[in-house]
């Protein structure tokens, strides 16, 4: 009964997110290096990712063993959130670094909402889509004072198929993901590096980012 509900409450989610007006990352590949975990660089013409006065916190920390990954969607919007894809080299994974504003719901537990809201951020989300898991971390939850969600699910079918294992969390005001889109295969690859990368990420002011940025381990 709970996947049933869940999977009811995706497709509510999906629908209220449309119905804000969720801003949709582009879907041009440019030349640029990847900017996953650079996000709020410029937004507004500020520098520190602040709206209003008031500074929206950016997800940051781990390193990233790829080189040659390409920037797929850099996107920082005037209110302080964010979307950010890049792919590796050779294809096979897609990794995400998303803020955006929360609009969780009364009457919507948390977990439905972020398993929702994740599934929003494949831009083919109408695409063949089965629910795998949705995990508190407790380790992750106390040192960020939030509680976090693991979540996984895949979209697609066949060659298309594609893995997703997303780190998901709750502000009072902002929802955060950070997430890996994979082949199968990649996705069986690199299961102990998600964990890795996962177990490094913190809330930081982006102004104060310098070498706590995600970033890729070029060495």
């Amino acid at each position: 009964m709970k996947r049933l509900s869940r999977s009811l409450a995706a497709a509510l989610m999906l629908a209220l997110l449309a119905g804000c007006g969720q801003a949709q990352p582009g879907t041009d590949v440019n030349g640029s290096s990847s900017s996953v975990g650079q996000p709020n660089q410029s937004v507004s013409d500020s520098s520190d990712g602040s709206t209003g006065g008031q500074t929206v916190p950016a997800l940051m920390g781990g390193a990233l063993p790829f080189t040659g990954m390409e920037s797929v969607t850099a996107e920082n919007y005037p209110d302080g959130t964010y979307f950010y894809q890049d792919v590796t080299q050779d294809g096979q994974t897609d990794v995400f670094n998303v803020c955006q504003p929360n609009r969780i719901i009364d009457g919507v537990d948390e977990d439905d909402y972020l398993c929702a809201a994740a599934r929003a951020l494949d831009p083919e989300s109408s695409t063949a889509y089965q629910f795998g898991d949705v995990v508190q971390d407790p380790d992750d939850s106390q040192a960020l004072s939030y509680p976090v969600y693991r979540i996984t699910f895949t979209t697609g079918a066949n060659e298309d198929q594609r893995d997703w294992t997303v780190f998901a969390l709750n502000t009072d005001s902002h929802t955060y993901f950070y997430a890996f889109r994979a082949t199968p295969q990649a996705a069986e690859d690199l299961s102990d590096l998600y964990a890795d990368i996962f177990s490094q990420l913190t809330l930081a002011d982006p102004a104060q980012s310098g070498n706590n940025a995600i970033r890729r381990n070029q060495t």
